[in-house]
């Protein structure tokens, strides 16, 4: 059966370990294979699937149409692993002159993994945007029943306790582009306030960040996808070259943790408090205007019921 399978697969697949989680490697294609946490070494987070990328690169084409070259278009993939790192270039993308090198780094004192990409585009290709890494977690995991719990840091607060399919967008290419129709503030900056997603039940959890401190645009945001599985999707937006080579400028990082969304918001406040734009208090800014300072507060009581999220 599939668990039988994807057991086979983790047992001659690469391994990168450190003191917080396991992760497991496709060698051929650098596919993720599996991702367990220490504090729970039975719970399978990843969902290994043949049709599961290692990235996706969403381009305009020269009529203006979105089209999707994903990892699996390679027309041949070098994986280098070593002692705490995986490599994978990616050439021949499409069938194009167009490349991909993935890095996967970990350390024994560090309890994140470190996710990297960079883009060789010599094909003269408008980039729109990368989607990677790809991680799809199944629906329910190895815990109590039901006690799977889903966070986004969008508009108020997206929180979803025991998610089925029905109550995410599907994972299509046109969830990952800029249309009218999927609103002009859905990304981060923008409605979506902090740039993490976190996936638990009562045994452990899966959180995903960017270590961006630029503000660079990204869609971040779960989806159904195919694979029967909730993926916990990260799209690197703009000002990918038309002709060179760019990377991310800063990691994904992926680590686990025990507890519920408020340990999972702590990392990412954690991560905050270090970055330039919380060096110093409000008080103490000088760039902000006394009257901010000196007005007095207003409080609003929002009476939040069934019509609104959650």
């Amino acid at each position: 059966n599939g668990a039988e399978a994807q057991a086979k697969n983790i047992e001659s697949g690469i391994v990168l370990e450190n003191s917080n989680h396991k992760l497991a490697f496709d060698p051929k294609n650098a596919r993720l294979l599996s991702l367990r946490a220490k504090v729970a070494p039975d719970q399978e987070f990843a969902i290994s699937d043949d049709q599961i990328p290692v990235f996706v690169i969403q381009y305009l084409s020269r009529e203006n149409q979105f089209l999707q070259i994903p990892s699996t278009a390679a027309k041949e993939v070098n994986v280098k692993p070593a002692e705490k790192t995986l490599t994978a270039d990616f050439s021949g993308l499409g069938g194009l002159d167009l490349a991909a090198t993935v890095t996967i780094r970990l350390a024994d004192d560090d309890p994140l993994s470190h996710w990297s990409i960079s883009i060789r585009n010599r094909a003269n290709l408008l980039i729109t945007d990368v989607q990677f890494p790809f991680v799809v977690v199944p629906y329910h995991l190895g815990g109590k029943v039901d006690s799977e719990a889903l966070l986004q840091p969008f508009a108020t607060g997206r929180f979803w306790e025991a998610p089925k399919p029905q109550d995410l967008e599907p994972d299509s290419p046109h969830a990952w582009q800029f249309r009218p129709e999927n609103t002009d503030a859905s990304h981060y900056p923008g409605l979506m306030f902090a740039q993490f997603l976190a996936y638990y039940n009562d045994l452990a959890g899966i959180y995903m960040s960017c270590q961006d401190d630029s503000g660079s645009i990204k869609l971040i945001k779960p989806v159904h996808n195919r694979a029967e599985g909730i993926r916990l999707g990260f799209a690197h937006v703009g000002d990918w070259p038309a002709n060179g080579e760019r990377d991310l400028g800063y990691d994904v990082v992926v680590r686990t943790f025990k507890g519920d969304w408020y340990d999972a918001a702590g990392l990412y406040r954690d991560w905050s408090l270090k970055q330039h734009w919380a060096a110093n208090p409000l008080h103490q800014r000088k760039d902000v205007p006394d009257w901010l300072l000196d007005s007095p507060p207003h409080i609003i009581v929002r009476i939040q019921g069934e019509l609104d999220f959650g």
